[in-house]
């Protein structure tokens, strides 16, 4: 067991430069590009709603301030560096952008909704004289599903390089194997894997095992994750939601800096940011907020680095664990997963056990359950914010013995593993009528 929360951190913690939808674009854009080996005459962009909806209002890195599908698909032809995954935007330029402005007057990108059923899906492809070549990222961020050329398949390893597989395989003592074969058969073994989390056997992990493999990524998700939210405390980004809570609060409360930070981490990378951050569940905004709020408390509480490191892989384990049970991308906002995964981690930094961690999971999601997700954008600041609220609450009500007694709701009372259940039927399920209703809404913009 040990060594499937390693390899599963490994597979969810991935540096990314600016929203990960848009550069998910960017990057098949790139790799298309690439497979057709020259510059296209014009592209073709598929997407599903999901990528649409969080594509639509944010700021696409060192574009100049432009957002949508388009152009993250162009900026991507142009100057994205197909074999940096999720960081393929670090290499576009000024003189790309210039370019890019020219090409997107001339009608260069055609965005179209595609009739796959995956919430993550992208295909791009690009056409000159004869040729034309294609990319397709389906499930994960930087998944490229197929390639091709002129109508005919290109086989790649590019999947199974960042697959959970290979990662498990490179885990010491290699305890957890999937087949090496490629087939379906691998997605229903993955999703085996995933569907071994609990927060108990979590617990067991961050007490009792060995988190060396992984200590490296924390350090740097506690150092970028940082930069950023220093960034968007320094800097004017979207509606400066860090900086203006802050301003009109209390800033030497943990509690209000804790969220102020998280928040502003947001405001710089929603803003255009170009720094790295390491994300969760293929998410910047999830990555700031499961790490940040418990660096704030464990500055203002002098604890441990080493206690610091294992709150901040349970956070992100327990968002991990809970957001598998919605999808990846749904109409159930993120960032409240990652919230969930912070007041687990402050009740382990106020020396918590099980039962109090697992039952502050429980008071959060009583709490902030319903709130679903309109897209990437500025606002998200403003519902870290607000996850990040839920947390501290969720924490100081175990801290005083406040905990759901009986089923209430969706909540049934010390069974946090079917809580997580239940609110899985609902983000995963029972709202897909909510997401394609935001889709629409947005898509009608467009």
């Amino acid at each position: 067991m040990l060594d499937l929360h390693t390899a599963i951190l490994k597979n969810e913690m991935v540096l990314a430069i600016g929203c990960t939808e848009p550069t998910a674009i960017a990057l098949a854009a790139a790799k298309a590009r690439a497979i057709l080996g020259t510059m296209p005459e014009k592209i073709e962009v598929y997407v599903s709603g999901n990528m649409l909806k969080n594509s639509a209002g944010v700021v696409v890195p060192n574009s100049g301030g432009m957002k949508g599908v388009n152009v993250a698909a162009t900026i991507g032809v142009l100057g994205a560096d197909h074999t940096k995954n999720l960081e393929a935007l670090q290499s576009v330029t000024t003189e790309h952008v210039k370019q890019a402005h020219v090409l997107l007057e001339n009608n260069f990108s055609k965005m179209h909704m595609t009739a796959n059923p995956a919430k993550l899906y992208v295909k791009v492809i690009a056409y000159n004289g004869l040729d034309m070549a294609w990319a397709v990222i389906k499930d994960r961020h930087d998944n490229f599903f197929e390639l091709g050329k002129n109508n005919q398949i290109i086989d790649t390893s590019v999947s199974d390089a960042n697959s959970l597989n290979a990662k498990l395989n490179q885990t010491n003592q290699n305890k957890i194997q999937l087949s090496n074969s490629d087939n379906a058969d691998d997605t229903d073994q993955i999703e085996a894997l995933y569907e071994q989390l609990s927060i108990c056997g979590i617990y067991e992990f961050i007490t009792q095992g060995d988190l060396g493999e992984i200590r490296a990524r924390i350090e740097q998700q506690i150092e970028l994750n940082t930069l950023a939210s220093e960034e968007g405390l320094t800097t004017n980004y979207g509606l400066n939601v860090g900086k203006t809570i802050l301003k009109y609060s209390n800033p030497n409360d943990v509690w209000i800096k804790a969220k102020a930070h998280a928040a502003a981490g947001s405001d710089a990378r929603m803003g255009g940011s170009v720094l790295p951050v390491m994300t969760i569940c293929g998410s910047g905004n999830q990555g700031i907020t499961a790490c940040v709020p418990l660096v704030v408390y464990a500055q203002a509480h002098n604890i441990e680095h080493e206690q610091l490191i294992k709150a901040i892989a349970l956070s992100n384990l327990v968002a991990i664990h809970i957001k598998h049970h919605m999808g990846r991308l749904s109409a159930f906002c993120g960032v409240m997963t990652a919230g969930m995964g912070v007041s687990a981690g402050l009740t382990f930094l106020s020396n918590g056990t099980l039962r109090e961690i697992e039952e502050t999971v429980q008071n959060i999601i009583g709490d902030i359950s319903g709130v679903f997700c309109d897209g990437a954008k500025p606002t998200c600041a403003t519902k870290i914010a607000s996850s990040i609220d839920a947390a501290f609450q969720a924490h100081y009500l175990v801290k005083d013995n406040n905990m759901i007694n009986s089923d209430m709701g969706i909540i049934s009372a010390h069974n946090v593993e079917q809580t997580i259940r239940n609110i899985g039927k609902i983000g995963g399920e029972a709202m897909n009528n909510t997401d394609q209703a935001i889709c629409d809404i947005m898509a009608k913009r467009i």
